[in-house]
């Protein structure tokens, strides 16, 4: 949620960033840059999301010891 946050403020009001690509790209009609914003966002969420969970599962044993195997 984080990474929709941040892209968020940055189309709202930045001068710089992915968001702010995004918009550009958007109203220049790069199709190409748009579809290039829009996958490393996506990879960058995904890549966040992934981080935490191993962060989570090795920082966090004991959250483990409920999960059915």
């Amino acid at each position: 949620m984080a990474v929709i946050g941040a892209v968020f403020g940055e189309l709202v009001g930045a001068r710089a960033g992915l968001g702010y690509l995004l918009t550009r790209a958007m109203a220049q009609f790069q199709t190409e840059r748009v579809i290039a914003a829009i996958f490393l966002l996506s990879l960058m969420g995904v890549g966040l999301f992934a981080i935490v969970a191993v962060s989570e599962r090795l920082l966090l044993p004991w959250r483990r010891a409920g999960e059915p195997e």
